[in-house]
């Protein structure tokens, strides 16, 4: 009996420890996602010794954790700090796992990571949809330039890149010293944009701004821009972030308007803005 036991432990141990000729085989497809500890070079050395080449592994940055999907099953780690090879052979671990016994159907809680399996067992959409809702303050550069305040919704989907669209609503008083009434102007801002980088982003966008003119006559116009921004996100609760940025946006059209011979308000070649708000989702 006792040496059937030491043949049974001798035996989980030469399956635990990979064989020399394990080493020479060929690497299992890998495929990253999103801003990592370790390089790809890394992780495919780790997984060469613990999964065999014809599995296809695709490793994810979430939110809190990284997700490991295996020919479409899926798992998870919270690394404690380890980087680069360190970091690299408990992802390996957890990929040889999902490797040879299929897991226990994700729980809920996987979607904290920001990826999910899909419900027919399919690899995990690292395509995210995250919506933002945030608070901006806005001022042309230039003399007579009146400074706006609005709030803005976005969605972004994917990452690295993350490809976004927000919309804003802004209004500013029209500086109309000496004049009687009161002059004011609604703007709603359209932003389509790419950005690199998760919760430190910098992105690029065009902009389209139509924008109503209340006093005097009147007036309708639309700017039309791009511009460049940064962004950096700090993590809240699961799928919660608050995030703060700040850009600048140059317009191909700039507005003058004018009262009794005076200019009121210029919305400028260029425009600097600050925004601070919240981010949520994750889920596809």
């Amino acid at each position: 009996m006792r040496a059937l036991r030491s043949c049974s432990i001798v035996v989980a141990a030469l399956a635990a420890v990979p064989a020399r000729a394990g080493a020479e085989r060929t690497a299992a497809a890998v495929r990253l996602t999103g801003e990592l500890p370790f390089t790809h070079a890394e992780l495919e050395d780790a997984l060469r010794v613990r999964v065999d080449g014809h599995h296809r592994v695709d490793v994810a940055a979430g939110v809190r954790a990284i997700i490991v999907t295996v020919d479409g099953r899926t798992g998870s780690l919270v690394l404690e700090g380890e980087r680069g090879p360190a970091a690299a052979r408990l992802v390996a671990l957890v990929a040889a796992g999902l490797a040879v016994v299929p897991p226990a159907p994700p729980s809920p809680g996987l979607s904290d990571a920001g990826v999910a399996a899909s419900a027919t067992g399919g690899p995990a959409s690292v395509g995210a949809r995250r919506w933002s809702l945030g608070a901006v303050v806005a001022s042309p550069v230039g003399d007579r330039a009146a400074a706006a305040a609005g709030l803005t919704v976005g969605v972004e989907v994917g990452r690295r890149p993350a490809w976004s669209l927000a919309i804003g609503v802004e209004t500013r008083a029209l500086d109309r010293t000496g004049a009687t009434g009161s002059g004011r102007v609604l703007a709603v801002p359209v932003r389509a944009g790419v950005a690199l980088g998760d919760r430190a982003a910098i992105g690029a966008s065009v902009i389209a701004e139509p924008s109503w003119v209340r006093g005097g006559r009147g007036d309708v116009t639309l700017l039309l821009g791009a511009g460049l921004d940064v962004k950096l996100a700090l993590p809240l609760a699961a799928q919660l972030e608050a995030v703060v940025g700040g850009g600048v946006d140059g317009f191909a059209n700039p507005v003058e308007y004018r009262w009794n011979g005076e200019t009121v308000h210029a919305t400028g070649w260029l425009r600097t803005w600050l925004a601070a708000g919240v981010r949520w989702g994750g889920g596809p």
